[in-house]
């Protein structure tokens, strides 16, 4: 595990290369962004990890830094059901190109990370003068399927 210095010292140098001043809250939002071991993640989730973790900040300023950060390259955005925001975090700034499953029932998430096949879809989009950023299919999660009782079908 590495240092806490270490680790700050490199928040800090990220957060100077992208030409963010590294303020308590971009330090404390980063912080969490890299602790948090998930892969996706909605404003209010963050805010709550946050608050859980006694960081004294706003959920105004966490939308700030959010979008900070979205410029930065420190994360994408994504919308969800054409309303609600979902971030994919980047921890070392590579958006690369992001395929994710997401349950179209309770909304759960998976990254799919099969480089073969990201391959093919960046090639894909080459071929139709495009550059693939992310794709999103849409299904029912092992939990949600199994709760429904048959293949396919949406719980109410």
């Amino acid at each position: 595990m590495p240092h806490l210095t270490d680790t700050l010292h490199i928040r800090l140098q990220r957060l100077h290369q992208a030409g963010l001043r590294p303020t308590l809250q971009r330090l404390s939002v980063l912080g969490t962004l890299d602790t948090l071991g998930q892969d996706s993640f909605s404003v209010e989730q963050l805010f709550q990890t946050l608050r859980q973790h006694q960081q004294p900040i706003s959920l105004t300023t966490v939308y700030r830094v959010l979008h900070d950060f979205e410029t930065a390259g420190f994360l994408t955005r994504q919308w969800m059901d054409g309303h609600r925001a979902s971030y994919l975090y980047h921890p070392r700034n590579v958006p690369g190109l992001v395929l994710r499953l997401v349950c179209r029932c309770c909304g759960h998430q998976e990254r799919v990370d099969d480089p073969e096949l990201l391959e093919h879809l960046r090639q894909q989009a080459a071929r139709r003068g495009m550059e693939a950023t992310g794709a999103t299919l849409h299904g029912l999660c092992r939990h949600c399927n199994s709760a429904t009782g048959e293949p396919g079908l949406k719980r109410a």
